[in-house]
């Protein structure tokens, strides 16, 4: 479950965050997620709320966003959505593509008080 270490990640980005505000409590954290990242939602939230029990983050609302996975064909030009990981364009078949989002591992915000 690498979606552990994400949260961990997550937490140290988090506390950062606090101190360097100098404010006390997090009430909220938006996140997102590539969906190439293989990140499930819910362990996500799982994993946060186990490890920042006891913090300041305690009771932090998560909230996640997954972006599709999308590509640009060097060959031809067109953009595509990658589905079952199929990574030749559409259009021509051409493998040669440039991966354009479905990668991000984001903490957009967080909401402190």
């Amino acid at each position: 479950m690498h979606e552990l270490a994400i949260a961990g990640e997550i937490k140290d980005i988090v506390l950062a965050k606090l101190k360097e505000h100098k404010l006390s409590k997090v009430t909220g954290i938006k996140l997102v997620f590539g969906e190439m990242t293989s990140v499930v939602p819910e362990a996500i939230r799982f994993a946060f709320a186990s490890i920042s029990e006891k913090t300041p983050m305690s009771g932090a609302k998560i909230r996640i966003k997954m972006i599709r996975s999308k590509a640009l064909c060097n060959s031809c030009g067109k953009n595509f959505r990658i589905k079952d990981l199929a990574y030749i364009c559409p259009e021509c078949s051409s493998a040669d593509i440039k991966i354009t989002a479905g990668r991000e591992m984001i903490v957009q915000t967080i909401d402190m008080e």
